[in-house]
């Protein structure tokens, strides 16, 4: 049995030690002004309408399922509810992580809603967008997150500003990379709840789907419907797990092995969440669908259901990801796979549809699905799809991969063959559909969002090396502990105008250490993983080391805000360089250096935490 969550210890309503938001066009003074567009519950709403729980998974590809064919790997629940579902066989998300998130949670594209990169402060969608957790929260139900967010760690962004009135999730896009708490390594974590840090027991993975299934017995309780949407950070490294998980594929090696184990965990909580709806008396009128963020990754090597290649890329196995969904009362057909070209955008018409959901002042460019769910729609009407920023673009079964390659999936489902001479007709009208669909986007598609300070609603904003928009890496606390650094300029939004405190970190405030010192080492709880791994991997130790932090010897802090630059001495004892700087309303670009005695530069600053001074 999974390792229960028991009651968390409260650390406190501290400030969330990210906290930077961002507005919609890049106006800032809207930091002000926004209200969720569709935050104020409808009266009156009718309680029999269906509960709905949306699942997702981080990094689990189509094959990593034992229903997909997988020899290995065993998800006895997983199983179950592909058969009782419909399956949805050519469903599409993005190939990286917050952008599916995006198009899940608001019925948009990308390029659209802004949520479009994982990083470079570019996981945000803007703030004039109405989410799923808005919609449901206007039309009467009880809304909850529980898992991954990466959507924006600070306000207008933060989940409960997006529509939820219940999340407890880790920061950032996976535990230990430096947008995170501290150390965090999936067992006995620090996580945001509802915008105070607190120290949950048990492993992750149990904690989300423990604290779910309480939060929906006490929903239920009160007599609403509830929306439940338990985001996983597994099976994304790092690839934690406990070992009894991990044990039975110890035969595949550390990587698989741990990886085919967070997946069994996260079966078993499904069966969890199963067995309670059963108790409460809720699973016939729940809506349950079940999906993944992008393609597969460490687990593509050993099955991959037939596909080309893995998360990050434009062939079909970076994108095509399972989807199921089942609601028993709902009048469906009986549980078949429906072989219609499909996305993630999708999802949200559907569910406006079949939940009879308030979407007024809402724009959807997914299609709703209803039709196929319960058999009045043979198919949907021929259209084309773009994935991302036409890194592949969808039209039946032809796929236009980089917006020049052709592969025709029902002759060549592995795209081994490049047929885009022989028809380059259909290479036209997709390229076509491609350049109406980029037009549409308009001139502010590239302009990034922000990190909005002087907001009243959040006091302390702070933003970290993984959100400057020159980003090469993804940052983890091990990096950072070596002395890795990134150099650049945060787009930021000032509120209101007034003299801000400005102070550039190298480690977090919750981590203690001076500018100057080193940090001690982390050993995680999973002891099993890492000493196996040789030669080291890169990509599979991402967020898994916690070495020590080597010293620097920083002398003189700079920081420029626009016309402002200035630089101070720093001592032994200095943990932080503080500046105060008056703003006005707008945006500024702030970028903070490190410098050793002679001068020289060190690199970029990790963390800047900005406030307002209050008057």
């Amino acid at each position: 049995m999974p390792r229960s969550a028991s009651e968390p210890d409260t650390i406190g309503p501290t400030t969330p030690r990210r906290a930077a938001p961002h507005l919609g066009r890049g106006l800032a003074a809207l930091a002000l002004v926004w209200i969720p567009a569709l935050a104020t519950p409808v009266a009156g709403a009718d309680r029999d309408r269906p509960n709905v729980i949306v699942i997702l998974t981080d990094d689990q590809g189509y094959g990593d399922l034992g229903c997909h064919g997988n020899p290995t790997l065993k998800t006895p629940h997983l199983d179950r509810l592909h058969g009782e579902s419909i399956r949805f066989t050519d469903f599409h998300v993005a190939p990286v992580c917050s952008p599916t998130r995006g198009q899940l949670l608001t019925g948009r594209d990308a390029y659209a809603n802004g949520a479009r990169l994982p990083r470079r402060g570019l996981d945000m969608i803007w703030p004039h967008v109405p989410t799923m957790a808005d919609i449901f929260r206007k039309s009467g139900y009880r809304t909850g997150l529980f898992g991954k967010w990466h959507l924006g760690s600070s306000y207008p962004h933060r989940p409960n500003d997006r529509g939820f009135d219940e999340a407890i999730h880790h920061q950032g896009g996976m535990t230990g990379i430096i947008a995170d708490y501290w150390n965090n390594d999936s067992f006995d974590d620090h996580y945001m709840h509802n915008g105070a840090v607190r120290q949950f027991r048990g492993y992750c993975q149990d904690v989300w789907f423990g604290e779910a299934i309480d939060w929906m017995k006490r929903s239920h309780a009160a007599g609403d419907p509830f929306f439940l949407y338990i985001a996983t950070n597994c099976p994304h490294v790092p690839l934690f797990v406990p070992d009894s998980y991990r044990e039975p594929y110890s035969h595949l090696g550390p990587y698989l092995s741990s990886f085919y184990g967070m997946i069994a965990n996260l079966d078993e909580n499904l069966g969890r969440l199963e067995q309670a709806l059963d108790d409460a008396g809720l699973r016939e009128n729940t809506i349950v669908i079940f999906t993944t963020d992008n393609g597969g990754t460490i687990g593509t090597t050993h099955f991959n259901a037939g596909m080309r290649s893995k998360k990050g890329s434009p062939y079909e196995g970076g994108h095509r990801v399972p989807c199921f969904i089942r609601w028993p009362a709902g009048g469906f057909t009986p549980p078949r796979d429906v072989p219609d070209c499909t996305q993630c955008q999708d999802i949200l018409p559907t569910l406006v549809t079949l939940c009879g959901l308030d979407a007024a002042g809402a724009v959807f460019d997914g299609t709703d699905l209803t039709g196929l769910l319960r058999g009045t729609q043979q198919a949907l009407p021929d259209r084309k799809l773009v994935v991302m920023n036409g890194v592949a673009i969808l039209w039946n079964k032809w796929r236009l991969v980089n917006r020049r390659e052709l592969y025709d999936l029902r002759t060549d489902p592995a795209q081994t063959q490049d047929v885009a001479a022989a028809h380059a007709d259909v290479v036209r009208s997709m390229q076509a559909h491609y350049a109406a669909w980029r037009e549409k986007l308009g001139p502010d598609v590239d302009r990034t969002v922000g990190f909005t300070v002087g907001a009243p609603q959040q006091a302390c904003v702070c933003i970290t090396a993984m959100d400057l928009p020159e980003s090469k890496l993804v940052l983890t606390q091990a990096l950072a502990r070596q002395g890795r650094m990134e150099k650049g300029a945060w787009h930021v939004n000032v509120a209101t105008e007034g003299t801000y405190r400005i102070a550039l970190r190298r480690w977090p405030r919750e981590a203690g250490g001076t500018l100057r010192s080193g940090m001690p080492a982390h050993e995680p709880v999973d002891k099993t993983f890492l000493p196996t791994i040789t030669p080291r991997d890169d990509y599979a130790l991402q967020g898994c080391e916690f070495p020590a932090g080597s010293p620097l010897p920083i002398r003189t802090v700079r920081l420029r805000v626009d016309g402002y630059d200035e630089t101070v001495t720093v001592t032994d004892d200095d943990a932080e360089a503080v500046f105060e700087v008056p703003l006005s309303v707008g945006r500024v670009g702030v970028s903070g250096l490190f410098y050793d005695e002679q001068g020289k530069e060190l690199g970029g600053v990790n963390y800047a935490y900005v406030e307002k001074v209050p008057q």
